[in-house]
Order: C-alpha cells, then sequence, then structure tokens
C-alpha cells in the first residue's frame, strides 16, 4: 500500500527532472533563466551556450526583468544572485494589497 502512495512522488519527480535535451529545446533567454534560477542547473545550461555559441550576459536586462517579476509574484528571485553575481534586491517595503493591516 506504501509503494502505491510513494509511486506518485517518485513519477513528479521524473517529470521535474531537466535534461540536457530540454535545455536544448528552450530559449537561450529561458536556458539562461533555469540557470539563474536553479544553481545546480547551471553547468548544464553553461554547457548548452557552449555548443550555441551564445552568452547568457547578453540577455542581463530581460532575465533581471524576469527575476523581479518572480519576487513580485513570490517565488523569491533567483537563488542568491542574479545574472551579474550580486544579490537580488527587492523593491518591497510597506504597502501593497492591504499590508495585513485588517482593511
Amino acid at each position: 500500500m506504501r509503494a502505491l502512495l510513494a509511486f506518485p512522488l517518485v513519477a513528479l519527480a521524473a517529470c521535474a527532472a531537466t535534461s540536457p535535451k530540454d535545455v536544448e529545446k528552450m530559449s537561450t533567454l529561458d536556458a539562461c533563466y533555469l540557470g539563474m534560477m536553479e544553481p545546480e542547473k547551471k553547468p548544464m545550461v553553461d554547457a548548452e551556450m557552449q555548443r550555441r555559441r551564445a552568452n547568457c550576459a547578453d540577455h542581463e536586462a530581460e532575465l533581471k526583468k524576469m527575476a523581479e517579476l518572480e519576487m513580485r509574484a513570490g517565488g523569491g528571485g533567483p537563488a542568491g544572485a542574479s545574472v551579474t553575481g550580486t544579490a537580488a534586491k527587492s523593491s518591497g517595503g510597506p504597502g501593497g494589497m492591504g499590508g495585513g493591516r485588517g482593511y
């Protein structure tokens, strides 16, 4: 019975894995974003960028915009660093959606 309960989790984990073939099918921008958001996949993305003779730094403005949107949506932004290697910044502050003040 427990094996049946664990199977969907294993299947889900297998589907969530990104392979080099998956990265190959992505746009350069999407692949760079994947490498920025998931540092463990950065070597795979870097290898694909080398194969394409592309550079993620060429898409820095778009990647920053995507990371900012992700942070605003509550995704947390890049895992510790942006494209340029600096810490991700949030424009946060009080306000927005009532700020939990019980309006």
